[in-house]
């Protein structure tokens, strides 16, 4: 099952899984502490998940299969280019 995030959640995100609170996420995006909590909420929603630490743990698999299957994509390229 996939889940889809809004391009702003997946920012929101990636800086829950770097640590950050949601003030600093607010500062680092430039939006309100309100709007990050919006986010995060949505987040919490669509991971089906209590608190940010599970959303994070959830999220964690998800995208190292995408980075990893993004790398395998690229790889083709990056070598033709050589």
């Amino acid at each position: 099952m996939e889940i889809r995030l809004t391009p702003r959640e997946h920012e929101v995100l990636s800086l829950l899984t770097e640590g950050l609170g949601n003030k600093q996420i607010a500062r680092a995006i430039g939006i309100s502490e309100h709007g990050v909590k919006r986010h995060v909420t949505n987040l919490l929603a669509k991971l089906n998940c209590p608190n940010h630490t599970l959303a994070v743990a959830r999220a964690l698999p998800m995208w190292s299969h995408r980075a990893k299957r993004r790398h395998e994509d690229t790889k083709g390229f990056i070598d033709a280019a050589r």
